[in-house]
């Protein structure tokens, strides 16, 4: 039975009043799970009144112990910060993972994360390519499709695997993620696991700048000023050298010379 929980209302929070946060903490110690859950998470982050971490953990415990899976996705969070308890890594993995088995899609996220970066579980990429997998295309994340396209093509432990990137690359492009345009882009241009292409490159490295990917406008600005992808275009390459170098990409700050036009 939880007691002695202080609750703070800030005047005009949208809260509705007092009586119905305790109405809440009366429920929750009546065994309502989902009131357990509402409270902490009002608590926790903040929403309606002020922030208490502290009060907030054992309010999700109880939530989580009852399977209300984003209870034990907060915890998790609160573990692996330290925000209200001990950092602890390894339980906020434990947490993860018991609600990605719930089927709680955020918390599957955060579990590839814990064995992408080796953060409270031994760091196994395979792994992570698997949930990040699951996350993409059964839960429809497309942060995990990021991930999983990128996995693919950068990091350690993993087999290169530039074809197998290039779906889950397209689909987070698509969901405005910059740098897989970027990336994407690269393949293309390259021929490396999907056929050269400088149209589609060009267009790529396009959306990628528009979408806040500083490298993708200096790309975009490089084939603008050749004939790579479409008709040479100085001006718009100036403007995405400029667009590069407000994105804090610094090569775009000092653009090299356009060549010399052809004048035959």
């Amino acid at each position: 039975m939880i007691s002695g929980l202080i609750l703070v209302l800030t005047p005009a929070c949208g809260l509705g009043d007092a009586g119905q946060a305790g109405q809440l903490r009366a429920d929750c110690a009546d065994g309502v799970s989902g009131a357990c859950l509402e409270l902490g998470l009002r608590l926790f982050h903040g929403r309606e009144i002020f922030r208490d971490e502290s009060s907030a953990v054992p309010l999700l415990e109880q939530a989580c112990d009852a399977d209300e899976w984003e209870g034990c996705n907060a915890l998790g969070r609160a573990h692996q910060d330290g925000r209200g308890v001990d950092e602890d890594p390894g339980r906020a993995a434990d947490l993860f993972e018991e609600a990605c088995d719930g089927g709680h899609v955020p918390s599957c996220m955060e579990l590839a994360l814990a064995f992408d970066e080796g953060r409270g579980r031994e760091r196994d990429v395979l792994r992570a390519a698997a949930l990040y997998e699951r996350a993409c295309n059964e839960m429809g994340r497309t942060r995990a499709c990021r991930n999983l396209g990128r996995l693919y093509l950068y990091t350690d432990g993993a087999e290169r695997d530039p074809a197998r990137a290039a779906p889950f690359l397209e689909r987070a492009c698509d969901a405005n993620y910059g740098n897989s345009c970027g990336d994407l882009a690269r393949l293309h241009a390259d021929g490396d696991g999907v056929a050269q292409d400088w149209d589609r490159a060009r267009e790529l490295f396009y959306r990628g700048c528009w979408r806040g990917h500083g490298e993708s406008c200096y790309r975009a600005a490089e084939l603008y000023r050749s004939e790579r992808g479409g008709a040479r275009d100085d001006r718009e390459a100036d403007r995405l050298f400029e667009q590069a170098c407000r994105s804090g990409y610094s090569q775009g700050c000092r653009p090299p010379p356009p060549p010399p036009r052809d004048s035959t």
